[in-house]
This record gives C-alpha cells, sequence and structure tokens, in this order.
C-alpha cells in the first residue's frame, strides 16, 4: 500500500508522539487564475525553481505559490527577501509574518522591472518556520526571471537640460559678425537599449538654421526635412535678418519612435528678438484716390521703423501733382515693438488729364537703411459726369399725393370742429 505524505505524517505522529521539528512545507504553484503569469515550478540547472518567464521590459510580473503546511500545530511564517528586483508578500495582508494553522497560504512574488537591456535574473526568496516549541527551520524558493526590450529607450539633452522647455536667444543684432558667432541651441540624442531609436525633425520655422554633422537646413521647411537613428547630436541658430525684425516666437516638431509615448511627439518652443541699431524703415503704400480734375485730396502713408534709433527723412523727389508740408520723424523700436508715424500726402491734380496716373514721392533716409524710399501714390482723374453722385433722398410722386391729400382731411376737420364750437 503507499501512502501520501499527509499519511505518513499522521501514522508517525501516532506511534512516535510530536516530532521535535517543525513540520515540513511544501511549495507548490497556486492553481487557477491566481496564476497571473505562465511561471511553475520548473527544472533549471538541475534544482527546482520559480520561473517567471521572460517579459518585455518595462513592466510587473506576479506569480502566486500556495505554501502548505502538513502538521497540525500552528506555524510562525517569516519572509526574507534579500533581491531588490523581487517582492515578496503574503496574499492575506500579513506583511511579511504569517502564523499559519494546518491549512495553507499563498505567497505573491511581484517583479516591477524597467531594464534597457535583456537582462536575466535569479535570486531567492527565504522562507522561515518556526514551530510554538521555538524549533525552526529554513527552506530556500529560488526565483527566475528574464526581460526582453523590443522598444527603444532614449536620453535627451536640451541645452543640459532633461526636458524642453522655451529657448530664448535673447536680443540679436542683424549686424553680428558671421553665423558662428550667434548663439546656437544644442540638442543631443543618445540610444540607451540596442533597439534603433528612430528621431526626426519637422516644420523648421524660416528665421531657424538646422545643422547636423555638416548638413544644414534653413527654415522655411513645412513638413518632415530629417531624419537619422540616434546618437547624434543638433545644433540650432537664428537667421540675423532684415526680413525678421521683430520678435519671433516658432516651434520646431521632434518625433522618435521612443517606448515613452511622451517622448514621441514633442514640441521645441524658439523665441528671439532681432533688432538693428541703424533706422530700418519699411512702408505702407496709400490707397488709390480718385479725383475730379481740379479738386484736392489727402493719402495717407505709413512709415513703420524697426530700428532702435529715430529715422530723419528728407526729401528726395516729388511729382509736380504731389505736396508734402510735413516730414515726420519716425521713432525708434521699443521693447520689439516698431516705431511708426503717418505721412500725409495732398494731391492737386490741376495738370493732369483724366484718367488713371501713378505718381511718385522718394524719400531719403539719414543714415537708415534702406538709403531712399519711393512711396507710390495712385490716382485717378474722372470727369464730374463720370464722378459717382452723393446719394439723395427723393420722394415718388405718389407718396407725395397721400401726403397732400392726408394734410387737407386734417385741415377739413379742424374746420368743421371750429364753427361747431363758434355756433354752439
Amino acid at each position: 500500500m503507499k501512502l501520501s505524505e499527509e499519511s505518513f505524517v499522521g501514522l508517525k505522529r501516532h506511534f512516535l508522539g510530536v516530532l521535535s521539528e517543525p513540520s515540513p512545507l511544501w511549495v507548490v504553484p497556486a492553481p487557477g487564475p491566481r496564476v497571473l503569469l505562465a511561471g511553475a515550478a520548473l527544472r533549471w540547472n538541475g534544482e527546482s525553481v520559480v520561473d517567471l518567464g521572460t517579459a518585455e521590459s518595462p513592466g510587473e510580473e506576479r506569480q502566486t505559490l500556495r505554501v502548505v503546511n502538513l502538521g497540525t500545530e500552528t506555524l510562525t511564517l517569516k519572509l526574507e527577501n534579500p533581491n531588490p528586483w523581487l517582492e515578496a508578500r503574503w496574499f492575506q495582508g500579513h506583511g511579511h509574518v504569517l502564523h499559519l494553522d494546518g491549512s495553507s497560504a499563498e505567497l505573491e512574488l511581484v517583479v516591477d522591472h524597467d531594464f534597457l537591456e535583456d537582462t536575466v535574473l535569479a535570486g531567492s526568496v527565504r522562507l522561515l518556520a518556526e514551530s510554538l516549541d521555538g524549533k525552526s527551520r529554513a527552506a530556500e524558493i529560488p526565483v527566475r526571471f528574464a526581460t526582453h526590450r523590443t522598444q527603444p529607450y532614449g536620453q535627451f539633452g536640451f541645452q543640459g537640460l532633461p526636458e524642453p522647455r522655451v529657448f530664448d536667444f535673447g536680443s540679436l543684432d542683424v549686424k553680428s559678425s558671421g553665423q558662428d558667432m550667434l548663439p546656437a541651441y544644442t540638442l543631443s540624442i543618445q540610444n540607451l537599449t540596442s533597439v534603433p531609436l528612430v528621431v526626426s525633425f519637422a516644420d523648421l520655422p524660416a528665421w531657424l538654421v538646422f545643422e547636423v554633422d555638416g548638413y544644414q537646413r534653413r527654415g522655411p521647411v513645412s513638413g518632415r526635412f530629417f531624419e537619422r537613428t540616434a546618437p547624434f547630436q543638433v545644433e540650432i541658430r537664428p537667421i540675423c535678418s532684415l526680413q525678421f525684425l521683430g520678435t519671433q516666437r516658432s516651434s520646431l516638431r521632434l518625433r522618435t519612435n521612443d517606448a515613452r509615448p511622451a517622448w514621441r511627439d514633442v514640441n521645441l518652443e524658439f523665441t528671439a528678438r532681432i533688432e538693428t541699431t541703424k533706422p530700418y524703415v519699411t512702408l505702407t503704400a496709400p490707397q488709390r484716390a480718385r479725383l475730379a480734375p481740379g479738386e484736392a485730396g489727402w493719402v495717407e502713408a505709413v512709415l513703420t521703423n524697426w530700428g532702435h534709433s529715430p529715422a530723419r527723412l528728407s526729401l528726395r523727389s516729388l511729382s509736380p501733382a504731389l505736396q508734402l508740408h510735413d516730414r515726420p520723424v519716425v521713432p525708434g523700436a521699443r521693447d520689439g515693438k516698431p516705431g511708426q508715424a503717418t505721412l500725409r500726402i495732398r494731391i492737386a491734380p490741376s495738370q493732369l488729364p483724366p484718367g488713371p496716373h501713378s505718381l511718385l514721392l522718394t524719400l531719403r533716409i539719414e543714415n537708415g537703411e534702406p538709403q531712399d524710399i519711393a512711396i507710390p501714390v495712385g490716382v485717378d482723374v474722372v470727369a464730374a459726369s463720370e464722378k459717382p453722385e452723393t446719394p439723395r433722398f427723393r420722394l415718388r410722386p405718389k407718396i407725395v399725393a397721400a401726403a397732400a391729400i392726408s394734410l387737407l382731411l386734417v385741415l377739413i376737420l379742424i374746420l368743421i370742429f371750429s364753427s361747431g364750437a363758434f355756433s354752439g
């Protein structure tokens, strides 16, 4: 007759009395749905081990074991876990100490992992059993686990910072000597895994230059314009040009296949104030005028000064039909906002025949750019019959007749009532 382990222990107690040592323990995989991952007591390197298998990192793996007390007396079970990557705890919520009678308890093994490379981990959980009379016995539960990474994990340096922030190039003068003398924003990209980290850039603003290992691209570029696998380093510089005077603020898009969603699409935001010391004047031309022969009129041109110094104007040339009474000083730019002045131009078309005319006024900017600024003035001289009449309010004959009849009726009624009053 073949006896089970439990029956054999029962017979020994019956004939030999209470054993001098605590009851032996069996550690077996927990059945049913409590096994969250396929892990069981397997044979590995010639010994029994709890194998948690191989999983993709980062993640969390769990395995539940059942600890069975084969005796009848109560045991105190203590857990000792010398492995920092492995956590062991009782399912009953008693921490690391559990008082176990003749039944069983469930032990949970948890591995919270985030390894950059493929890793094999081997360790153990020490289980110490003590009986009421002070006898103890220890058991080792070997545990094995392996990780595998299928997605890349990058390390980024945004001008020396671990996360992107708005980068201000500061105040830049267009007279700065050479592109290499301008401040640069450095972005470094490293790959901490063996899985390729693919990085691309898109939407380059018009006022920025993108450089990588001798490759240079100037904005503007819409959509993706560069792609490479890490590691590499990028330098981004502003373009100091008169066409970008004023405050600039734009974004460059960084895209990766990093395992972390937050690093798959990143906006790099840049700002700068591009200035010039000398006056730099731009023009908003006046609207086209429509006048009758001999009729004078006025038009206005707006002058904008992007330089720090005020722009002083002098007359260079003037069409005979134009008159310029004032030459305003255009104030300089302050706090990134340009100065402006309005130039009023009088048109006296007495010498102009009917038809369209293009007149010109040229001013010189003292010690500024451009040296001369031409202001076009368009005039259409039309005959009096062609000029649109001023709208007038006209009464229709039917309306006038109806009003007259109504007034007459009112007067008749007044006379009737008046005569009645006198007769009375």
